[in-house]
């Protein structure tokens, strides 16, 4: 059985020890994003914890605005010359400023144990359907052929939908040959795998239109050699490339 880093996590929104100024009036701090939990809030001044009994918080709304803020108040003036005021509390998602309301991250994640969150069997065979996808062709100075064309459609504009549409099935269909030979030559050479990690079948590529004219939104189907069936969406921007989140 095979592992790997498991690159998509779920996104904890904690801030951790950001710095903010304080006001004139020596007791008034806005927060850098709004507070999500009161009881996640940790202040320190100069690297020295500020007990909670020291201040106040509120989460409000700026009128006329939807704009949510985050103010802390001292009860008593910060008398250092030049305070440093730092902290460190779980924001709301939809301003969390690591995942941007996507609500997971590309990025490494310790578990309780200390360890490095990996991925194993279909979740891993999943994970190398997305990498070999969302690779751009030729960024791997190891391994050039490895990934895709996709981004090259980027800032082109949609005039002949089905003329899109064959080049996305044909690069990601392209992807998954690549990603086949590549555990095929794995097999072969006596490696052992679990079947949930090895690609089974290609069943659909599916292609979607969405609300927004330049996007469109791609579904692939497949089954691994464990007989799960398995599905893999990415959306495609002509604007950008986005990702519809994976996170399991």
């Amino acid at each position: 059985m095979s592992y790997d880093v498991k690159l998509q996590n779920y996104c904890d929104h904690k801030i951790l020890w950001a710095q903010a100024q304080l006001e004139a009036d020596m007791k008034t701090v806005y927060l850098p994003y709004p507070l999500a939990s009161a009881s996640s809030l940790k202040v320190r001044v100069n690297g020295v914890t500020v007990s909670p009994a020291l201040y106040s918080i509120k989460t409000l709304r700026k009128s006329l605005s939807l704009t949510v803020i985050s103010i802390i108040e001292f009860f008593n003036k910060v008398k250092h010359s030049t305070p440093i005021i730092e902290f460190n509390y779980v924001a709301l998602s939809e301003t969390c400023p690591k995942c941007l309301n996507v609500k997971s991250l590309d990025d490494l994640f310790i578990n309780g144990h200390g360890d490095i969150e990996m991925t194993s069997r279909e979740l891993l065979l999943l994970q190398q359907v997305e990498k070999v996808i969302v690779t751009k062709l030729s960024s791997n100075a190891f391994h050039d052929w490895y990934g895709t064309e996709l981004h090259s459609l980027i800032g082109t504009k949609i005039s002949d939908k089905n003329l899109l549409y064959t080049r996305v099935r044909e690069q990601v269909s392209t992807a998954i040959d690549k990603l086949k030979n590549i555990q095929k030559q794995m097999t072969t050479s006596g490696r052992k795998f679990d079947p949930g990690e090895l690609f089974g079948k290609l069943l659909s590529i599916d292609i979607q239109d969405t609300e927004d004219p330049s996007m469109i939104f791609v579904v692939v189907s497949f089954t691994s050699q464990s007989n799960v069936n398995m599905e893999y969406t990415q959306y495609l921007s002509m604007n950008d490339t986005l990702r519809q989140r994976l996170v399991l």
